[in-house]
């Protein structure tokens, strides 16, 4: 009940499943949830495939920050996730409000390239959290969250 708690996957083991639980940890994924890589448009590309962790939140404000040390903004953030897959646990869910926290206010747009349901729904919430423009694209329109998000503001 607490495994959401805890800052990595936890699962129970009864003393007769040590070979189980020698696969359980041996299947876990080692890399990151996510990949990032910062355009030169000026635009934050961030491809999900796994649920997201708080590390990976500190991969992006490494980023994020070394940029805004030299520049005042961000043209914009594309999120490209055929899903979304959720957070690992509460530490992911907390570093990802920190980092919309910190960094919100040096975003112009934000891009949501993405097929799920739920995505329908992110410009409407979104706009009550962050000061950037968002609009939300199908999945397979990567390219044309791209040229949206590098574009001025209002077009």
């Amino acid at each position: 009940m607490t495994s959401f708690l805890m800052p990595c996957p936890v699962r129970v083991f009864g003393s007769q499943e040590r070979d189980e639980a020698l696969r359980w940890l041996t299947s876990l994924p080692e890399g990151p949830g996510i990949s990032h890589r910062l355009t030169e448009s000026e635009v934050l590309v961030i491809e999900v495939e796994q649920p997201l962790r708080a590390t990976d939140f500190d991969a992006l404000a490494s980023t994020v920050d070394s940029w805004l040390r030299t520049h005042t903004e961000l043209a914009g953030v594309v999120i490209h996730a055929r899903e979304f897959p959720g957070w690992e646990n509460i530490g992911g869910l907390i570093r990802h409000v920190r980092f919309i926290r910190d960094h919100h206010r040096k975003v112009r747009k934000i891009a949501l390239a993405a097929d799920s349901k739920i995505a329908t729904l992110v410009p409407q919430l979104a706009n009550h959290f962050v000061q950037a423009e968002v609009r939300r694209f199908e999945y397979d329109e990567l390219n044309d969250a791209l040229a949206w998000a590098a574009s001025p503001s209002g077009a």
